[in-house]
């Protein structure tokens, strides 16, 4: 009886053992996983400040920039950059006028044709339209073909500029044909600029 109520003490002695050497390991790892962690962080915020203060110290104007756009702005300011987008303020100088299309010279009657016209030099806030005139020579004697009123720019790109065009079959004839665009640029309903182009083909 005796041996068996030592093996008894001894195995339980042995068992609390074991578990305190397992709540001492598990408090050791929870130790480390938090050390390793508080390290991490206090790196991570380290290195963002040091990368903050580099940007300073190199491209001070280019950080106050993403400041100003993520800060609030005033109705005075709003009310600036609107007429800004609007072109208010913003004067129309001259603008030109090319036709670029069709490119080939020669085409045949009935043959569907794309005339577009390039304008360059339109401000915010403007607007154009054109009016496309042609003249047909027919045994040496020309005379208006067809007329293409009031087609819309649309812009291209900042290069580019801004065109009007159509696409069309209507020119049916054979001869000299004189393709005639004229230009308005309107700002404020009020048509502050005009240009006019011209271009010759051959209907065959």
């Amino acid at each position: 009886m005796e041996n068996e109520t030592n093996n008894k003490i001894d195995g339980q002695s042995e068992n609390s053992k074991k578990s305190k050497k397992r709540i001492i390991i598990i408090i050791i790892v929870i130790l480390l996983a938090l050390f390793l962690s508080i390290s991490l962080l206090s790196k991570g915020d380290n290195k963002k400040s040091a990368d903050l203060d580099e940007d300073d110290i190199n491209s001070g104007d280019m950080y106050m920039g993403s400041e100003d756009e993520n800060k609030t702005l005033t109705p005075e300011e709003v009310i600036a950059r609107m007429n800004a987008e609007d072109g208010t303020g913003i004067e129309q100088g001259p603008i030109s006028a090319e036709i670029i299309s069709p490119e080939g010279e020669v085409f045949m009657p009935g043959q569907a044709r794309h005339y577009q016209a390039q304008v360059l030099g339109l401000e915010n806030g403007s607007r154009c339209s054109c009016d496309f005139k042609f003249y047909l020579n027919e045994n040496n004697e020309e005379y208006l073909y067809r007329e293409m009123d009031d087609r819309g720019c649309s812009k291209k790109s900042e290069v580019e500029g801004h065109v009007c065009g159509f696409t069309t079959t209507f020119i049916e004839k054979i001869g000299e044909l004189r393709v005639f665009v004229d230009v308005e640029v309107e700002k404020q309903d009020e048509i502050v600029q005009t240009a006019t182009a011209q271009r010759m083909y051959i209907v065959r």
